[in-house]
């Protein structure tokens, strides 16, 4: 029997800038781990990723900034002591874009770029994307090395003047604070951060044509397989912890039968995997299988007869991926960082912490025919929408009908 999961004491306030901060208390060890999520839809993409990774090189800490179609977001650490000077050198990359280093940082993601675009990983991604979601923000390629090299500092520049702002963004604190003195350490350490950002949506998004599976030319000793079964709930949706559960049944964990087919039975391949995507506005299934090229149409088959068969579900299966749900819940939130990465992830999709306890006991008490249903809703092979990256010419023959 597992307890009810505890939700740490916090406070939430929205400063006069626009800016809301979440402070949760976490006492473990003397650390506060950082989290800030600034609205960025609809910014230019090699911009974008650029901005990224000059915004705080002039802060001189250990902060990581990543970017995608949804936000521009911070992640860091500091000492509990320290935690008001550690939020000043984040306000001053905040209020201010400096190209200091911008040269040598274009160089090294230029560089770096041409590594990526080379990788199936990203190829057999960028066309998955591609296929579902068009020129919609959510369908862009990762960048060219030539696009990122044509990106100026003035460019970055105004980039941040129009959208690095306050307006809509969110800052997580969690760790071993005061949750009232860290919304007022921050307050005052982010009283310089103002100006207000468009509203910007990516909604409408492109309707993703279920069909064939696409080939991808790309050599290589493997062929990578990935499959989008889109439409799928958000948090918020009565169906989404049904969806959570069938999920791990299909390939979500390591007991799912994608495992116990692909790799133990058929010894098609070795980690094969399904995880649930949630952006701001969609939501997905993604499947991913390597396999040697030999094996690519068997995998395929295999995985649209676990598909189609995911609807026949029993009990034990559902206790084992319910318990694993709550087990990884908990995990996940026993600790600063993955604490502050959870608050973080649910600001994104407006759901707070007390979202948390009601979600935990959807799951222990969700039923056999509600997963059941689920899996009947969302897991259909004919819904799937896919791509296989490798050699064509070997892979067209094993697929028949499928592509």
């Amino acid at each position: 029997m597992i307890a009810r999961i505890a939700v740490p004491p916090s406070l939430e306030r929205r400063l006069p800038s626009g800016l809301t901060v979440v402070a949760v208390q976490r006492n473990s060890v003397s650390l506060v781990e950082i989290r800030v999520s600034i609205p960025f839809a609809r910014t230019p993409p090699a911009e974008t990723l650029l901005l990224a990774q000059t915004l705080l090189v002039r802060a001189g800490r250990d902060w990581a900034v990543s970017a995608d179609a949804d936000f521009l977001r911070i992640s860091g650490h500091a000492l509990a002591e320290d935690l008001p000077v550690f939020l000043k050198d984040l306000a001053d990359g905040l209020i201010g874009y400096s190209a200091d280093e911008f040269m040598s940082v274009r160089s090294r993601v230029v560089a770096g770029s041409r590594i990526e675009k080379a990788q199936p990983v990203v190829l057999a991604l960028d066309a998955l994307n591609t296929r579902l979601y068009g020129q919609h923000p959510y369908g862009l390629p990762l960048p060219s090395p030539e696009q990122f090299a044509a990106v100026s500092a003035d460019a970055l520049r105004v980039l941040h003047t129009e959208r690095v702002r306050p307006s809509g963004a969110t800052l997580v604190l969690t760790g071993d604070l005061d949750p009232a003195v860290a919304v007022e350490i921050a307050g005052e350490a982010l009283a310089g951060w103002q100006g207000e950002a468009p509203d910007v949506d990516l909604r409408p998004v492109p309707e993703p044509r279920p069909g064939p599976v696409e080939l991808v030319d790309g050599r290589g000793p493997s062929t990578l397989i990935r499959i989008a079964l889109p439409g799928c709930p958000p948090r918020t949706d009565v169906d989404y912890p049904a969806l959570v559960v069938a999920n791990l049944v299909f390939g979500g964990y390591f007991c799912a039968r994608l495992t116990e087919n692909l790799r133990e039975r058929k010894k098609l391949c070795y980690g094969p995997g399904s995880a649930l995507v949630s952006a701001r506005c969609v939501g997905l299934v993604l499947v991913s299988v390597d396999v040697t090229t030999e094996f690519a149409g068997a995998a395929v088959r295999e995985i649209d007869r676990e598909l189609a068969s995911l609807s026949d579900l029993g009990a034990e299966e559902l206790d084992r991926a319910r318990q694993y749900a709550r087990g990884r819940l908990r995990m996940r939130a026993s600790t600063q960082s993955g604490l502050a990465d959870l608050v973080a992830d649910l600001a994104a999709h407006s759901l707070r912490l007390d979202w948390l306890a009601g979600y935990d006991e959807r799951l222990a008490s969700i039923s056999l025919g509600a997963v059941c249903d689920a899996a009947a809703r969302y897991f259909r092979p004919e819904r799937s929408v896919g791509v296989v990256f490798g050699d064509v010419a070997k892979v067209s023959k094993q697929l028949g009908e499928r592509q």
